[in-house]
Order: structure tokens, then sequence, then C-alpha cells
């Protein structure tokens, strides 16, 4: 049988849990199928001692899943109404190929800069534009280098259930 999460953790998704209900059930009934109780007493000890058992624990179990579920929308939902009400400002994120590319745009600018204001032909007034160009340039590229996202290998294979996993 399973044991319940005590009261105050927080609740976890169950792993392995439902699927070892899932067994009990299973091995109860191979057990029922070869030897079935002989009269009312025994019928009385399997229904308390088993069968009412392992459903108390799929009940907790689910239960404890609903709490879980519920938490995590609660959760979801404050963070959506903070992102809705301004609160909350979502991180700029680049996917790696593109970040590459913003950042290449941003050295490059400022390489550019660089090579222009080196010449010294340029009126004071374009020269300090250009100075703050290559400040913006310079920070939009920091805010790329911190803002990819690293790349994960395969997501699918963590969303796949285990094999050979039965269940309902």
């Amino acid at each position: 049988m399973t044991q319940a999460v005590p009261a105050g953790a927080q609740a976890q998704p169950p792993q392995d849990s439902l699927q070892t209900l899932y067994i009990d059930i299973d091995t109860l009934i191979k057990r029922l199928a070869n030897t079935p109780p002989q009269d009312v007493a025994s019928m009385n000890n399997v229904l308390r001692g088993d069968v009412l058992e392992l459903l108390k624990d799929t009940v907790r179990e689910v239960g404890q899943l609903r709490s879980w579920a519920y938490q995590s929308v609660q959760d979801l939902d404050g963070r959506v109404e903070g992102v809705e009400a301004g609160d909350v400002v979502p991180e700029t994120q680049f996917m790696p190929e593109d970040a590459e590319k913003f950042k290449a745009l941003c050295l490059g600018v400022s390489h550019l800069i660089g090579i222009i204001t080196a010449m010294g032909t340029q009126p004071s007034e374009v020269l300090d534009q250009l100075k703050q160009l290559d400040v913006i340039a310079k920070e939009c590229a920091q805010i790329v280098e911190e803002g990819t996202l690293e790349e994960e290998e395969d997501d699918d294979e963590e969303d796949e259930a285990p094999e050979g996993a039965a269940g309902p």
C-alpha cells in the first residue's frame, strides 16, 4: 500500500504511486481468481483488508494529484495576472540561432561605429550620436547574451511515459 504525504508538505505530482496501486489491484485480482474466498468471513476480510484499503489509497493519490494540479493552476493564474497587470515583465529570451544573429548585428554595428569615428571626418554632433548608438549596441549585445535560452537536447523524451508502463 502507499503512504500519504505529511500534512504541511508541498504537494508533488505522484510519480509511481498510481502505477504501484494498479499493480497491487492486478495482483489482488489474480490472487482472488486463483484462491477465491471460501466463506462470508474470508470475503469480508478480503473486502476490508484489501479492496477497501486499495480504494482508500487510490482516492488519497487522486486527491493529492488534484491538490497539486490546483496549486499549479493557481500559480499559473497568478503569473498571468501579474503579466497582464504589468506587475511582472517577462524576461527577453532568444533562441540560440536567433541570438547569434542579433549579437552579430549588435557587434557589427559597434564595429562600424568604431571605424567611422576613427576616421574623424564627422561633425561632433554625429560623433556624439554614434557614441550613444555604440553604447546601445553594446547594451543590446549584453541583453542578447544574458537572454539566450540554453539548448535542450530532447524534451520529447521527458514527456513520454516510461516504457512498459501499464495503467488506467
